[in-house]
């Protein structure tokens, strides 16, 4: 996992690329106020979000963590199913 500091005591760490496994990096546009993460290596894109914390929860987020969907909406989880 990749440290990012973003000030005022607040780190984070991302987590490699789902891909490829290479580090990330965090990026953050003015213009629009969006942020995402993207990896260092092979370019593959985080989802975009209008905070840097949700930015960085959706990339460090993998599929096979959390239940999908579905299994949400069905009440039912990997696990329990």
């Amino acid at each position: 996992m990749n440290a990012l500091n973003l000030g005022q005591n607040y780190v984070v760490n991302l987590k490699g690329c789902p891909y490829c496994g290479s580090g990330a990096t965090f990026t953050t546009t003015n213009e629009f106020e969006l942020y995402w993460v993207h990896c260092d290596e092979c370019g593959a894109v985080g989802p975009g979000d209008s905070t840097h914390e949700k930015a960085i929860a959706a990339w460090n987020r993998r599929h096979d963590e959390t239940p999908s969907e579905f299994e949400r909406l069905c009440g039912r989880e990997k696990n329990n199913a």
